[in-house]
């Protein structure tokens, strides 16, 4: 005997329709790919703020992308969590042809044809599965919860990069004008020495000496001249965009110094809001209830059905006195229930497996745990330390600048001497490039100290 057996055109329609929506999905962004590409060339010439360039960081972020892509992946796991629970709906059209006509009974009597039409049509639904497939929506519900949290810390991960180096070329402008204003400075002295040197008030070892300080000088703004391009590039590929883009950027307010904070409650928020805590939480749930999936396979599957058929050795016709439908279809309805005798050791191997996972998820939270409160305590070290040296750069500056000015006066007096001079401006460079320092450290801890709490 020889046969075949087609697919009804319906499916085949929604077939082509399937394929077509999962072309769209897969070449949707390789076509706009170059229309997601933003031109920012409009940043050259204008400030941004630290707000603009976190969103210009975000728009271009690949592993922001990425984690974005693991939320969705995750939701589409919840949709398939479902799909044990809601009912099927399913339906099958087949065609026979044989090699001699046969016989058979149909409500019209005995026929003899060499052609058959079957259609089948059958909606199930899942009585009871051990519990399975609801904690199978329940750990896909927390994997979609560990996702969203994974997305959040790779959020404010990125905003604190951007952050930093918002704040390393801040730094860098404002010692570049420490640089210069040194420079300046030490131009006058050569001046000056000069002037005493031929009014014969000094020797030409003080001009030399007053040169070599301005060469020095120079090699030190060479350097943070470069320090600032740097920085620059690298905030921009930071960013997402060309390194050869100037930037420029607000600066950021003085810092207010209210003391230090309660360390105790930053433990406390730590532990309520960083979102890497709060995944590492929600996986230690979804692997609870993989461990109830694992085991519903221990007990008895209930499945109720109901099924539609129809047999004719041709095609229906809706119209007139023999439309031949009625009288060669039938229905009925199955309740079947399963058990699971010996599946070689599989279910006993998932269970492990699960209860494996779920000590892995408790064991990674601890760490993670570990690793935040450590952060927390570093970035609020960090923090207090930052404002005790502002105070005390502070007061070095003011008094290098009056000691500086001091050597000035008396070496234009001719009571002093060039060294004492230059050295009064060494160290009056010193404080103020360690009170620049010590403000935008302040700038940079108290920018951990948030991320580490997990506020953004």
């Amino acid at each position: 005997m020889a046969g075949f057996q087609t697919r009804s055109a319906g499916f085949l329609v929604m077939h082509r329709v399937a394929v077509f929506v999962l072309l769209c999905v897969w070449v949707g962004p390789l076509s706009t790919e170059g229309a997601r590409a933003a031109d920012w060339s409009d940043l050259e010439g204008r400030k941004l703020t630290l707000h603009e360039c976190i969103s210009i960081a975000r728009e271009n972020s690949p592993a922001l992308a990425k984690s974005l892509v693991g939320v969705r992946y995750a939701d589409a796991g919840v949709g398939q969590a479902w799909a044990s629970v809601l009912p099927k709906v399913s339906n099958y059209f087949s065609y026979y042809r044989f090699d001699e006509p046969r016989f058979y009974l149909t409500g019209y009597g005995l026929d003899a044809s060499d052609t058959r039409y079957t259609s089948l049509l059958r909606v199930e639904q899942s009585l009871f599965k051990g519990g399975g497939n609801v904690a199978g929506i329940s750990s896909a519900r927390a994997a979609l919860r560990a996702a969203e949290n994974d997305q959040r810390s790779a959020e404010q991960g990125l905003d604190l990069d951007v952050e930093a180096r918002y704040i390393e070329l801040l730094q860098g402008r404002a010692l570049l004008r420490v640089r210069q204003e040194t420079v300046d400075l030490s131009e006058q002295h050569v001046m000056r020495a000069e002037a005493f040197y031929r009014a014969g008030e000094k020797t030409q070892a003080d001009v030399l000496r007053a040169r070599v300080e301005l060469a020095q000088n120079h090699l030190e703004l060479i350097s943070a001249r470069n320090a600032v391009q740097t920085a620059r590039a690298t905030l921009a590929y930071t960013l997402g965009i060309s390194v050869d883009t100037e930037l420029d950027v607000i600066d950021l307010p003085d810092p207010v110094l209210t003391g230090s904070s309660d360390l105790d409650r930053e433990f406390q928020d730590a532990t309520r809001l960083h979102p890497l805590l709060a995944s590492r939480r929600f996986s230690v749930e979804s692997s609870k209830a993989s461990i109830t999936v694992a085991k519903s396979s221990r007990w008895p599957s209930v499945t109720a059905a109901w099924d539609y058929q129809w047999n004719d050795f041709e095609l229906p016709r809706f119209r007139g006195d023999h439309h031949r439908w009625g009288a060669n279809d039938e229905w009925w309805i199955r309740l079947s229930m399963g058990f699971n005798i010996f599946d070689g050791r599989l279910t006993k191997s998932n269970i492990r497996r699960a209860e494996a996972g779920l000590q892995y998820a408790r064991e990674d939270y601890k760490q993670a745990l570990s690793d935040v409160l450590l952060g927390v305590k570093k970035a609020h070290l960090d923090l207090t330390e930052a404002q005790e040296k502002i105070r005390a750069a502070e007061e070095a500056v003011v008094l290098g600048e009056e000691d500086r000015r001091l050597q000035a006066e008396r070496y234009r007096l001719g009571e002093g001497t060039l060294l004492e001079l230059n050295d009064a401006l060494v160290a009056l460079t010193k404080a103020r490039v360690s009170k620049i320092t010590a403000i935008y450290d302040y700038h940079l801890a108290k920018a951990r100290l948030d991320w580490a709490v997990g506020r953004g």
